[in-house]
C-alpha cells in the first residue's frame, strides 16, 4: 500500500482535497486513520469533512504530483482503496437508519480514553477500575485485529492477477476481500447482526466497482484502452449483475419520477400534492384502541420495520376505498429507497396485478416480481446481501382472483407464518407490510394470525387538511385554495365537509372547484354523502363524456353521449367482473355484440385501434382517467381505470339501469306484461352477477342511484317481487336443471373473455349476490312508510306459512361452502342486519364473524353453531337454540335472549352489555371475561357458570340462579342481587357481593353467610 502511503504525505501539505460541506462519519473516520490517510490528531467532533468526489481528486493529486500518467497497478491501488472509503460513507449518509448506528456506535478506543484516567482518583470504586481494565483489554484485541487487517492490505501485491481480479469482480478479489474484512471489524462496535454487515459491505463493493468503472471512463483513450485489455473476455459477473438489476427495479418502479403511476391529475405527481395521512391503533381483534390518540402512519411503520424485537410482526394498514392505502404505499416504498436502502430494500407489489395466485408465499413473490435478480437467482430471499420489505397492496383483490379458495384467509395466514419464519431464519430477515379494506375481513376475523400489528387509516383532521389545501394553494394559487376552503365550510354542505376528509374524494373536488364545475345548488337536497359522492362521479362523467365527444371527432360523428356513457359503463362492469383495472375493447365489444352503439364502432373505425396509443381522455380527472393503451404484442386497444371507485360506481349504474328495465311494463298490452319476461330476466340476472359477490360500495352506490329515482317507491316493490321470485326458483334449482334453457351454462360461453368459472360457481355467486339485493331492498324499504310493510325477505319464507322451509338457509349455506368453506360468509355475510330467519334450523353452521345486527333469529336452532366473532347486536334471539353454540368474542350488545338455551355455549369475551337474558338458560356455560353491563339476567339459569373475569356491573339478577357458578374475579358491582340464589358459588368473596346492591337480600351457602355475618361484625 506504498501509493496510499503516498497519498497521505500529499494530503498532508495539499490539505483542500476534502469537501466540508459535510460532516465525516465516525466509521468512516476512523477507517481513514487506521489506512493512514488521516492523521489521528483530527478531532472527528469538530472536523467537518467529507469524501464526496474525494476518489477522483486523490487520484489527480497524485497524477500531479508524478507529473505522468499512473500505469495501471497505481491507479488501481489507489482509486479502488479511495472508491472503497467513498462508497462506504456515501451509503451512511444517505442511509438514515444507518447514519444514527453509526453515530450511536461508542468504540473501543472512546471507552479506553474514558476510563484511562480513573487510577488518578483513588477514590473510584473497583468496579470502574475493573471496567477500565477490561475495556483496556478489549481494546488491544481490537487494535490487533485493526492491524492485522490493514496489515493484509498493506502486503496485496499489484500484479496482473490482482488487477485483472480488481477490474472483473472487486467483491471477490483479494483487494476486496481485505477492505470488506476491515469495514466489518468496525461495524461490529455497532451491535449490527451479522446479516446487516453482510448487506451493507456487499452494497458498497458493488457501489465502489460502479464509481471506478466511470471514473475509468474518465482516463484518456490510451489508458482506458490498457485496462479494458483486463475486462476483454470477462462477463458481468453474477453478483453485479443482481445487484444492478434490484437498483434498475428501484429506478423504474419504486423511484419518484416523471412515471404515470404517480401522476393524480393534470401534470400534479403524487408527492406535489401529498400531505402524511394518521391512523389509529388496533388490537388484535381489529377494534380501536380506547384512550389512545392517532399517530403519523409513516412514523409508526418506520418504527415496526426498525425494531428489532417485532421482526415476526407483519406490519398489517387496513381502511377502505379512498382512503390513501395506495398512495402511501408509493410514498412509503419511495422513501424506504431513499432513506433506508440496502438496509431494507422496498419491493412494492399490487395483488390485483398477480395473474395467477399461489398459497406459497415464494411463488406468489417470484411471480409478482419480473425482475433478474427474482427469475434468474433461485437463492435470492436467502441471499446475504440483500433484505427485502415486501409491501402487498390490496389483499381484498385476492377475493375476485382466487374466489374458490378462500384465497384472503390463506393468504393472511400464510403471511403471518412466513414473517415468523423470517425472525428464525438469519439468512431471511424480511418484513412485510400489507394493506387492503377492511370490509374484506368481515367473515375472517377470527383466523387473522395473531403476529398482525394492525391500524386502520384516519380521516383527514383539520390540520392535515390545511396542510394539503397549502399544497394546493402552490400549484393553483392561494387565492384558488383559500376560495376552496370557504366553499368546503358551509354550515350547508355538510356531506361535501365529510367527503373532503377523505384523501380521494378531496382530490376530485379541488379539482371540481378549480375548473368551476363545483356549486352549491348541485348539492341541494342530497341526504348523504354517499348521494353527495355519486353526483360528484356523474359530473366527472359527464364532463368526460364531452371531451372524448370532442378529441375524437371521427368517433363523435357517429357516437352521441348516451353511446359513450354505454361503453363506460359496460366498461365498469368488466373490470368489477374480472377484478382487472385494464380492460380491452374486445371484451367490451363482446358485451356489446348485436347492438347499434357495436355497429357504430364499427363504422366509426373504432375497431381495431391499430396503432392508437394517445390518451383517450387528456383532462383534469386523470384520477379516473380511462385511456386508451395499445398491448405490446397485439396492438389491441384498451381502457384503463387507474381506481377502482370509479369502475364501482360505474358498474353500479349499469346495474341501476337493468334494474329499473326489469321492473318497465308494456304498455300496449292488455295487462300491462312486464317488458323483460322471466326468462329474459333470469338471463340478464346470471350476465349482472355471476361473479364473486357484490362489494358494500357497489351497493351502497346501487340503493342510492335506486332511491333518487322519481318512481323509487314502485320500482322498489317492483323490483323486490321480480328478484324475489327469481330467488325462489333459484332455490329449487329451476335455473341450473332448466331444459333447454340452461342459463348457467350458456353463461360459461360469454365468460371466458374475463376469467372462466364453472357452472356451479355461476349458479352459486348468481343466487348470492340476489340474496344481497333482496336483503339491502328490505333494509332500505324499512326506512320507508309506504314500504315497510309491503317488502320484507323472508329467506326461507315467513314463518307458520305454506311457504315456510325450515331448512332452506341451511341448504343455501352448505350448497355455498361446495365452492369452498367460508364462500357463503365471503359473499353474503356482510349483508344479513336484520335478516328475518325466525324458526331456521341451522345447527352445526359456521357463521363466524357474520353480521346479524338487529335480526329476527327468535327459535332459530343454532345449537353447536359457531358464531364466534359474530355481530349480534340488537338482534332478536328469544326463545333461540344456542346449546354448545360458540358465541367468543361476539358482539350481542342489546340482544333479547329472552328464555334463549345457551346451556354449554362459549360466550368467553362476548358483549352482552344490556342484554336481555331473563329466564333464558346458561347452565354450564363459559362466560370468562364476558361483558354482562347492565344485563338483564331476571330468572335465569346459570348453574355451574363460569364467571371467571366477567363483567357483571349494574346488572339485573333478580331470582338468577347462580348456584355452584364460578365467581372468581367476577365484577357484580351495582349488580341487583334481590333473591339472587348463589349457594355454592365457587371463588366468591364478601367483597364481590358488597360492591353490588341488595346483597343482603341474595341467597348464599350458610358458610358463606357467616363469612358475611362475620365482616359486619369486624366492620
Amino acid at each position: 500500500m506504498t501509493k496510499i502511503k503516498q497519498l497521505k504525505k500529499l494530503l498532508d501539505k495539499s490539505g483542500n482535497i476534502f469537501e466540508s460541506e459535510a460532516k465525516l462519519s465516525k466509521a468512516s473516520f476512523e477507517l481513514a486513520v487506521a489506512l493512514g490517510l488521516l492523521n489521528s490528531s483530527i478531532n472527528p467532533v469538530t472536523a467537518r469533512i467529507s469524501f464526496v468526489g474525494f476518489t477522483k481528486k486523490g487520484l489527480k493529486l497524485y497524477q500531479n504530483k508524478i507529473r505522468k500518467q499512473l500505469d495501471i497497478a497505481e491507479w488501481v491501488e489507489i482509486a479502488f482503496t479511495l472508491a472503497y472509503l467513498e462508497s462506504f460513507e456515501a451509503l451512511v449518509q444517505r442511509n438514515d437508519w444507518l447514519k444514527v448506528k453509526i453515530s450511536e456506535m461508542v468504540s473501543y478506543q472512546e471507552l479506553f480514553y474514558k476510563y484511562q484516567n480513573l487510577k488518578d482518583y483513588p477514590d473510584i470504586s473497583k468496579e470502574s477500575n475493573q471496567l477500565r481494565d477490561e475495556t483496556q483489554y478489549e481494546m488491544k484485541l481490537w487494535q490487533d485485529k485493526i492491524k492485522n487487517a490493514v496489515n493484509k492490505i498493506e502486503l496485496i501485491n499489484y500484479n496482473n492477477k490482482l488487477i485483472k481480479e480488481a477490474l472483473k469482480n472487486f467483491s471477490e478479489s483479494s483487494l476486496g476481500s481485505a477492505l470488506t474484512n476491515l469495514i466489518s471489524i468496525y461495524l461490529e462496535q455497532t451491535e449490527l447482526d451479522t446479516h446487516i454487515i453482510s448487506i451493507i459491505t456487499g452494497w458498497v463493493t458493488w457501489e465502489t466497482q460502479k464509481l471506478v468503472e466511470s471514473l475509468l471512463c474518465d482516463e484518456q483513450e490510451n489508458f482506458f484502452a490498457q485496462a479494458k485489455v483486463y475486462k476483454t473476455t470477462t462477463q458481468e459477473n453474477k453478483i453485479n449483475q443482481k445487484f444492478k438489476s434490484i437498483e434498475s427495479y428501484l429506478a423504474k418502479h419504486i423511484c419518484t419520477s416523471q412515471n404515470e403511476s404517480w401522476q393524480v391529475f393534470d401534470k400534479v405527481k403524487i408527492p406535489d400534492i401529498y400531505i402524511p395521512l394518521k391512523c389509529h391503533l388496533l388490537n388484535s381483534n381489529g377494534k380501536k384502541k380506547e384512550h389512545l390518540q392517532s399517530v403519523d402512519l409513516k412514523t409508526w411503520a418506520f418504527e415496526q420495520l426498525t425494531d428489532p424485537n417485532r421482526n415476526n410482526r407483519v406490519i398489517f394498514i387496513q381502511a377502505e376505498s379512498g382512503r390513501g392505502k395506495t398512495v402511501f404505499c408509493k410514498m412509503f416504498a419511495s422513501w424506504v429507497q431513499k432513506h433506508l436502502h440496502p438496509i431494507w430494500t422496498p419491493i412494492l407489489i399490487r395483488l390485483q396485478d398477480i395473474d395467477t395466485f399461489d398459497v406459497d408465499i415464494e411463488n406468489i413473490l417470484r411471480t409478482a416480481i419480473k425482475e433478474d435478480f427474482v427469475q434468474h437467482n433461485d437463492d435470492w430471499l436467502t441471499d446475504c446481501h440483500t433484505r427485502f420489505l415486501f409491501i402487498l397492496d390490496g389483499f381484498d383483490e385476492l377475493r375476485l382472483k382466487e374466489k374458490n379458495s378462500g384465497s384472503i384467509e390463506k393468504f393472511i395466514r400464510e403471511i403471518g407464518n412466513y414473517q415468523e419464519e423470517c425472525q428464525t431464519r438469519t439468512n431471511l430477515g424480511h418484513r412485510f407490510l400489507v394493506t387492503g379494506k377492511k370490509s374484506a375481513l368481515h367473515s375472517i376475523e377470527q383466523f387473522m394470525p395473531n403476529n398482525l400489528e394492525r391500524v386502520e387509516i384516519a380521516l383527514m383532521d383539520n390540520r392535515l387538511q390545511e396542510q394539503w389545501l397549502n399544497k394546493w394553494g402552490k400549484l393553483v394559487g392561494q387565492d384558488k385554495a383559500k376560495a376552496f376552503q370557504d366553499f368546503l365550510q358551509l354550515e350547508n354542505c355538510p356531506h361535501i365537509w365529510k367527503l373532503s376528509r377523505e384523501p380521494l374524494s378531496l382530490h376530485l373536488l379541488a379539482v371540481m372547484h378549480r375548473d368551476g364545475k363545483l356549486v352549491f345548488k348541485m348539492f341541494e337536497g342530497v341526504s348523504s354523502s354517499v348521494r353527495a359522492k355519486i353526483l360528484i362521479y356523474q359530473a366527472i362523467l359527464n364532463l368526460v363524456l364531452i371531451q372524448v365527444q370532442e378529441n375524437n371527432y371521427s368517433v363523435s360523428n357517429k357516437l352521441n353521449i348516451n353511446d359513450l356513457r354505454r361503453i363506460f359503463t359496460e366498461a365498469g362492469l368488466c373490470a368489477i367482473q374480472s377484478g382487472k383495472e385494464i380492460i380491452s375493447i374486445t371484451m367490451i365489444e363482446e358485451r356489446l355484440k348485436g347492438s347499434a352503439i357495436n355497429k357504430k364502432l364499427d363504422k366509426a373505425g373504432w375497431r381495431p385501434l391499430k396503432g392508437y396509443s394517445e390518451n383517450l381522455l387528456n383532462n383534469a380527472f386523470i384520477v379516473y382517467k380511462l385511456q386508451l393503451l395499445p398491448d405490446s404484442e397485439t396492438n389491441e386497444g384498451y381502457i384503463k381505470f387507474v381506481h377502482k371507485s370509479f369502475s364501482e360506481f360505474l358498474y353500479a349504474k349499469r346495474l341501476a339501469e337493468s334494474l329499473r328495465k326489469w321492473t318497465q311494463v308494456n304498455l300496449f298490452s292488455k295487462d300491462q306484461q312486464p317488458l323483460i319476461t322471466d326468462n329474459q330476466l333470469a338471463e340478464e340476472v346470471y350476465d349482472l352477477f355471476y361473479y364473486s359477490g357484490l362489494t358494500p360500495e357497489i351497493v351502497e352506490y346501487l340503493i342510492a342511484l335506486l332511491d333518487y329515482d322519481y318512481n323509487q317507491i314502485n320500482l322498489i316493490d317492483t323490483l323486490f317481487k321480480r328478484l324475489k321470485h327469481f330467488y325462489t326458483y333459484w332455490c329449487k334449482g329451476r335455473f341450473i336443471n332448466a331444459y333447454p334453457q340452461n342459463f348457467p351454462p350458456n353463461k360459461i360461453l360469454h365468460t371466458k373473455a374475463l376469467s372462466f368459472s364453472g357452472l356451479r360457481e355461476i349458479d352459486i355467486y348468481t343466487g348470492l349476490n340476489v340474496m344481497i339485493l333482496l336483503s339491502e331492498l328490505y333494509r332500505y324499504a324499512q326506512a320507508q312508510d309506504a314500504l315497510k310493510d309491503k317488502i320484507i325477505f323472508y329467506p326461507c319464507g315467513q314463518k307458520d306459512s305454506d311457504y315456510f322451509e325450515d331448512d332452506l338457509f341451511f341448504c343455501i349455506i352448505s350448497y355455498s361452502n361446495s365452492i369452498d368453506a367460508h364462500t357463503f360468509l365471503d359473499t353474503l355475510g356482510y349483508f344479513l342486519n336484520n335478516a328475518q330467519l325466525s324458526g331456521a334450523q341451522l345447527s352445526n353452521v359456521n357463521l363466524s364473524s357474520i353480521q346479524f345486527r338487529g335480526a329476527n333469529l327468535s327459535d332459530v336452532n343454532f345449537s353447536d353453531a359457531n358464531l364466534s366473532f359474530a355481530d349480534l347486536s340488537g338482534a332478536n334471539l328469544s326463545s333461540t337454540d344456542l346449546n354448545n353454540a360458540n358465541l367468543s368474542h361476539a358482539n350481542l350488545s342489546n340482544a333479547n335472549l329472552d328464555g334463549a338455551n345457551l346451556s354449554n355455549a362459549n360466550l368467553s369475551n362476548a358483549n352482552l352489555s344490556n342484554a336481555n337474558l331473563s329466564n333464558a338458560k346458561l347452565n354450564h356455560a363459559k362466560l370468562t371475561y364476558t361483558d354482562l353491563r347492565s344485563a338483564n339476567l331476571y330468572a335465569a339459569s346459570c348453574y355451574e357458570v363460569n364467571f371467571s373475569g366477567a363483567t357483571l356491573c349494574s346488572a339485573t339478577l333478580n331470582y338468577a340462579r347462580l348456584k355452584g357458578a364460578n365467581c372468581n374475579h367476577t365484577d357484580f358491582s351495582y349488580a341487583d342481587l334481590t333473591n339472587t340464589n348463589l349457594t355454592n358459588a365457587q371463588n366468591l368473596t364478601t367483597q364481590q357481593v358488597k360492591a353490588a346492591s341488595n346483597w343482603d337480600k341474595a341467597e348464599y351457602s350458610p358458610e358463606f353467610l357467616q363469612a358475611i355475618t362475620n365482616s359486619n361484625e369486624i366492620e
